[in-house]
């Protein structure tokens, strides 16, 4: 746990995390004394940064005067300067703020689960400067409305999975056995009849039940069934969505090209980034990851802004921006927050529509 600062450390505090946020300099102490609205000495400020940095919520870069905040420092900003502050903006600079999210209204226009979630990335993207990162909501947890079985050849079907709250789940399926188009149509009405509002490891379960019963239906539908999930499990890495690279190389904590390359690499490894997000599906509200709070050593030089977002009534996907820990953290936030919100009260009114029509 943090210490607890004194009121002149944390509005010290909190004007060299402004200050370096916007300039990316190291900030001292007759800077920080033109900042502030409180009658202190630049010999006094000093004294109050070097305290600070004993404290370990500042570093001193030995090649200059200034200060930096530490990961420590930010996360101390987050969670206490952030909150005090946030309930001082105005109407008009929250306004303001929140005029470029009418960009996302567009998304409630979109029905395949690739374009939403690729057009919300791009968004997040374009609207932070910074990385826009999505995570779409497993598969496996999504709700049928609709399955279709199409033959493609004796040995290969084309499934389409439909979900409650519309978007749309193809994959081609290579059986051991071969399925005749009556075969297909019978596989088609029973599931479609009989699992309707169930998700795919539900369907798999029912199924499981029934071969007991030895008939040949279930057997077809189970291998089916289970092909397409195998398909699910492979394409996993294809739920996450990460767009806005070219936007970190505008950041001079990037400039150097082995930094850049560890940075990208790690990047390119999705799995790792779904495990990372996946922590947040869980958790209430915004989660802000600071620097060295992430395990992946070539993401400490960054911070995750992420919220989770819900499809329906129970079915979660994580949303976020990656940026250098030096963020515009209150801009971040509310992004994220709002646009967060926003996809989730499309979804939410689609599932009302879809209700009202059963």
């Amino acid at each position: 746990m943090a210490q607890e600062l004194t009121e002149r450390e944390k509005l010290i505090l909190d004007a060299i995390i402004k200050q370096y946020i916007s300039q990316a300099e190291p900030v001292g102490s007759r800077t920080i004394s033109k900042k502030i609205n409180v009658l202190l000495s630049p010999a006094t400020i000093r004294n109050i940064m070097a305290d600070l940095e004993e404290k370990g919520f500042l570093h001193h870069l030995h090649t200059s005067a200034g200060r930096i905040p530490t990961d420590l420092g930010y996360r101390y900003y987050v969670d206490n300067l952030l909150k005090k502050h946030s309930t001082k903006r105005t109407k008009k600079t929250k306004r303001t703020r929140l005029e470029p999210l009418s960009r996302l209204e567009p998304l409630s226009k979109i029905h395949e689960r690739e374009d939403l979630m690729e057009e919300t990335c791009k968004l997040l993207s374009f609207l932070s400067k910074y990385l826009g990162i999505v995570i779409s909501p497993r598969i496996t947890e999504l709700r049928m409305r609709h399955m279709d079985f199409i033959s493609l050849g004796p040995h290969r079907i084309l499934v389409v999975f439909i979900s409650e709250t519309g978007m749309v789940f193809d994959r081609i399926i290579e059986t051991k056995d071969p399925y005749t188009d009556q075969e297909l149509s019978m596989m088609h009405q029973f599931v479609n009849e009989k699992y309707g509002h169930l998700n795919i490891v539900q369907i798999r379960e029912k199924l499981m039940d029934l071969i007991f019963e030895e008939r040949m239906l279930y057997k077809n539908l189970s291998e089916s069934i289970n092909l397409l999930s195998e398909e699910i499990a492979k394409s996993q890495i294809e739920s996450l969505y990460l767009l806005g690279h070219a936007n970190i190389l505008k950041h001079p904590e990037f400039t150097d090209v082995q930094k850049i390359k560890a940075l990208f690499d790690a990047l390119e490894e999705k799995m790792k980034l779904i495990r990372l997000l996946d922590k947040c599906i869980d958790y209430e509200g915004v989660k802000v990851s600071i620097g060295t709070e992430n395990e992946d050593l070539n993401i400490q030089d960054c911070s995750i802004v992420m919220t989770r977002y819900r499809m329906g009534s129970c079915i979660n996907g994580v949303l976020g921006v990656i940026g250098p820990t030096r963020m515009r953290y209150p801009e971040v936030i509310e992004l994220v927050s709002n646009a967060a919100r926003i996809i989730e009260t499309f979804f939410s009114d689609e599932e009302e529509e879809e209700r009202s029509r059963e």
